[in-house]
């Protein structure tokens, strides 16, 4: 007897799915890793690090969940994702032109494009914003944001608070991993930018 079935339908809805099963919920976005199989085409395939397969979750979840766009995110010259970097990392430091981001002034949206932001770290700033202006790193860190990944990317009071050392490491990482961003590397900006709307 099997433990599970995939089954590939054209389409899938969850209305759909439903009719499958009433006692199961289905993903819609389940990622494996190439694995050889014996007797197919693939059986000579070497399998993919089980590190890949998470790399592809996190971009999964950072398109769905965080309205990223593959236009931002990072694959290297064979198209895949970094296995060194997480994804957001990746694609923070492919788009370094639009950074650093003022945290006074930058949307929700915006700042869950910054690495050590995530969604409940970012609703906090915006709702901290509403009653007072952030001025520190001890400020963010007591709202959840991990103030190492997100220093460099960040201007408080129009201020950078990262070391000029890891901006710096973040353009070398960028440089020695050959993103081929469409625009040449820029020079990071003394003031505070606003990301553009999506």
């Amino acid at each position: 007897m099997a433990d599970r079935v995939s089954i590939n339908i054209e389409a899938p809805n969850q209305e759909r799915l439903k009719k499958l099963s009433r006692l199961k919920s289905f993903r819609e976005d389940i990622v494996s890793r190439i694995q050889p199989i014996p007797g197919t085409p693939l059986q000579e395939v070497a399998p993919a690090p089980l590190l890949r397969e998470h790399r592809l979750y996190q971009a999964d979840f950072l398109l769905r969940q965080y309205r990223f766009t593959l236009e931002e995110m990072a694959f290297d010259n064979g198209d895949n994702l970094s296995l060194e970097v997480d994804p957001k990392a990746a694609a923070a430091v492919r788009n370094i032109h639009r950074y650093p981001l003022e945290v006074n002034m930058a949307t929700y949206y915006h700042l869950l494009r910054i690495p050590g932001i995530g969604p409940l770290s970012a609703s906090r700033i915006v709702k901290a914003r509403r009653t007072f202006r952030i001025s520190s790193l001890e400020e963010l860190k007591s709202m959840g944001v991990v103030v190492k990944r997100a220093a460099p990317f960040l201007l408080i009071n129009g201020k950078h608070r990262a070391s000029l050392e890891n901006t710096l490491h973040l353009q070398f990482w960028r440089d020695n991993h050959d993103l081929s961003p469409p625009f040449p590397t820029p020079v990071l900006p003394q003031s505070g930018a606003v990301i553009p709307g999506p």
